[in-house]
């Protein structure tokens, strides 16, 4: 009876990228894979296994509490034409979190992110309450997108990005 029951993969959290410098939006005529990689090299632009998971969770590590970062993030399937999903702005809270490439030991988890501008198939889920200084998620439904692009507009300090799915 056990072959047939249902059963959810479990992923752990993967460091999808990090990032440095702030960026000007991409305008419309810059969003197709190609020009938008090599405008925005700093930018966090990752692939997904495809049909691995139906829906990603995001979490945002800074630097120092208080540290802000803005993204606009876009998707894309396959390396096609990026289409704006969002605005996330971030806010470090005080929650220890792994370090980031400028840190020696650790960084903080946003505690606080704002979902904005927001242009997708699905409401995009914000799970925690503003300014707890807990760990803050953003959770997406995918709907068969597999390319995503964090493009920092505003950086303080550096971000790092971590994804899970499931």
């Amino acid at each position: 009876m056990s072959e047939y029951l249902l059963r959810t993969d479990n992923f752990g959290w993967e460091t999808v990228g990090e990032t440095t410098t702030a960026y000007t939006t991409p305008g419309v005529t810059e969003r197709d894979y190609t020009n938008l990689v090599a405008n925005h090299t700093d930018a966090i632009v990752f692939t997904l296994e495809p049909f691995r998971w139906n829906t990603m969770g995001l979490r945002i590590v800074v630097d120092d509490d208080g540290d802000d970062t803005v993204f606009d993030v876009f998707a894309s399937k396959g390396q096609d034409y990026f289409q704006k999903v969002c605005t996330l702005t971030c806010k470090g809270g005080t929650q220890t979190g792994p370090a980031t490439s400028t840190e020696t030991t650790s960084g903080v988890f946003c505690d606080t992110i704002t979902v904005s501008a927001e242009q997708w198939i699905t409401s995009l889920v914000f799970v925690q309450e503003a300014s707890t200084n807990e760990l803050g998620t953003v959770w997406i439904d995918l709907k068969g997108y597999d390319t995503w692009a964090l493009i920092g507009t505003t950086v303080d300090d550096t971000t790092l990005v971590q994804a899970t799915g499931y």
